[in-house]
């Protein structure tokens, strides 16, 4: 196709719908027709105008669409949520919020870690314990923490074992001989 029919088609499309709403003369069929009153002439642009969907000011000669009104949003009542201390069940950030001595990746790599051991548990290694506290809600990947668990978890010591011996190197002498 050749840019002119393009661009000749574009121009008839136009004319034909500024013709149709009013914005032009009359159009070939209307030219034989006798020329109304410039009152006659605004009603006939108003119905243009309502048929186009536009709307019209009372005598002014703009074609500008006047904005669509926006719906009114329902104010939901507000709801006052509970301090970090009286909750029960915490994300892991409002956890690492509420005890500060766990950042958020720790509490996540304890997660994980208690989420693998119950998965394939492994002969001869302990259980951190923390799968008691870590609930899942069905269908979501979010992890909630029972506050009250995770404190008696914490007040167990299972973190670690009473009795260990500590590691090479990291031996504090606590008894010095005088």
């Amino acid at each position: 196709m050749n840019i002119k029919f393009i661009l000749a088609g574009v121009v008839l499309r136009v004319q034909q719908i500024s013709r149709a709403v009013g914005f032009t003369g009359p159009s070939h069929s209307q030219a034989n027709a006798k020329p109304s009153s410039p009152a006659g002439g605004m009603s006939e642009t108003r119905a243009h105008f309502g048929k186009a969907g536009l709307h019209c000011d009372m005598g002014s000669d703009s074609v500008i669409a006047t904005p669509k009104r926006r719906r009114q949003t329902l104010i939901a009542p507000k709801i006052e949520s509970l301090p970090l201390e009286q909750r029960r069940w915490l994300t892991v950030k409002e956890t690492s919020a509420r005890f500060p001595c766990f950042s958020e990746k720790s509490l996540r790599h304890l997660i994980a870690q208690a989420e693998a051991y119950a998965k394939y548990p492994k002969a001869g290694l302990r259980s951190n314990g923390m799968i008691d506290c870590i609930v899942r809600p069905a269908g979501q990947r979010k992890i909630v923490i029972d506050a009250t668990k995770f404190e008696s978890w914490l007040a167990s010591g299972a973190v670690a074992p009473r009795n260990a011996v500590p590691a090479k190197g990291f031996q504090q002498s606590v008894e010095r001989p005088s």
